[in-house]
């Protein structure tokens, strides 16, 4: 079979990152660059050498899209089990198209590179700089873990792309509530949402932090003996949502409700579950009573995040893991080198809140660094966009920091000579 379908999207990927680097021309190099490292693998896995996680639940995506495809017509979105949003877009695409599995890997392609794109605005617009957006673009360009999962039918480049757009909302709507800065929070936890149940959290952290700034905001003014209806419309808005969502126990796929997601029973159930094959963490970590659940966590978190650490080595694929953890441990480095940064600055409070609050539900759920490192993949783009705040701490220390003001449409920004 001919993959005419799977080049025709290639040439689409690169007329948009075509139309992308006229608009913003110091994204032009990295952004090929991101294009190309990804094409390339996303090659060799299908026609040289299957990729690490090529196997198992990707070709389970595949085959179930191939099945849906050959169909008289393709099934219902599936609302009962959204693991398969993948699988249904797949299948759409190859009942429009043609059967070509090129075309299903250079989805993944596409997404994962405009999720270089959008990772270096948010990165631009949290630090209002183009020289950090610039070197955070090259992370994310060079990142090892995004590289593979934009190359194969997995959920993650799909995940994290609209993750990004949620906080390019979050990034513009913080400081002024926009229709646009809405409709973009919208998309992206939807769109997070349906390939990844658990992402639904970042819509209600969202919405509990919007209440919370504008209360705050609120009683500012009341203090000075003013009111102001967009703020108090605002918060109660915000409020009613998270108190629907909590009241009414609204269900999610393979979650539940907030309150069955939450139950120790539960947590427990799925801790013991997670804990399995030859990547799993240590067992002194796995929780055993309702209580070790929360006791437990900072240790979760710590594995979720850095292993497999040196002592967890039992293969050599594993290595490839412990090389993960170190980029994400320095990334970590770099965040608490710049968090004076980061807690003078309000866009960059909010990320790093609503990031830490996914790192918690993921790390809660996880319980093998094999799983781990997919899942907090999930994480990277935000992460290195914060990271960004050491990098700016360690030159202007050392007097490396000029900066050049130019006027844009919207705010200034710094242009690198």
């Amino acid at each position: 079979m001919e993959p005419l379908t799977g080049i025709t999207l290639l040439v689409f990927t690169g007329v948009l990152l075509t139309i992308v680097s006229l608009r913003h021309r110091w994204m032009t190099t990295f952004l090929w660059t991101a294009f190309m490292l990804r094409s390339i693998l996303m090659i060799v896995n299908c026609y040289v050498y299957n990729l690490p996680d090529s196997q198992a639940d990707a070709h389970t995506f595949q085959e179930v899209a191939r099945e849906w495809a050959l169909q008289q017509a393709v099934p219902l979105f599936p609302l009962d089990d959204t693991s398969y949003t993948i699988s249904w877009v797949i299948a759409l695409m190859y009942r429009l198209l043609g059967m070509d599995i090129l075309a299903a890997h250079a989805l993944s392609v596409l997404m994962g590179t405009l999720a270089v794109a959008l990772g270096s605005l948010l990165s631009l617009r949290i630090w209002n700089d183009v020289r950090l957006a610039q070197r955070a673009g090259w992370w994310l360009t060079l990142f090892p873990t995004l590289n593979l999962y934009s190359a194969l039918t997995m959920r993650e480049a799909y995940t994290w792309f609209f993750f990004t757009i949620m906080l390019l909302g979050v990034a513009q709507g913080v400081r002024r509530i926009t229709a646009v800065s809405v409709l973009m929070v919208a998309v992206g936890v939807v769109g997070a949402t349906l390939y990844h149940g658990a992402m639904a959290v970042v819509g209600i952290v969202f919405l509990g932090l919007l209440a919370l700034h504008q209360a705050v905001r609120l009683f500012r003014l009341l203090l000075g003996n003013r009111v102001d209806p967009h703020t108090l419309l605002v918060m109660a808005a915000a409020l009613a949502v998270v108190i629907y969502v909590l009241a009414s126990g609204m269900s999610l796929p393979k979650i539940g409700s907030v309150y069955e997601a939450m139950a120790a029973e539960t947590l427990l159930t799925s801790a013991t579950y997670a804990f399995r094959g030859d990547a799993a963490y240590p067992e002194w970590i796995l929780p055993q009573t309702p209580v070790d659940i929360w006791l437990k966590l900072p240790l979760r978190m710590i594995y979720f995040l850095f292993s497999p650490f040196p002592w967890d080595i039992r293969s050599s694929h594993h290595i490839i893991g412990l090389f993960d953890g170190v980029l994400y441990l320095y990334l970590t480095l770099l965040i608490w080198r710049g968090r004076y940064a980061i807690f003078k600055n309000l866009v960059a409070r909010w990320i790093l809140g609503i990031v830490l609050v996914v790192i918690l539900t993921f790390a809660m759920g996880v319980g093998n660094f094999g799983t781990g490192i997919r899942h907090r993949a999930k994480v990277a783009v935000p992460v290195i966009a914060l990271a960004m705040a050491g990098f700016a701490a360690s030159c202007k220390k050392h007097g490396r920091y000029p900066k050049r003001t130019i006027k844009t449409a919207g705010d200034a920004i710094h242009e690198p000579g």
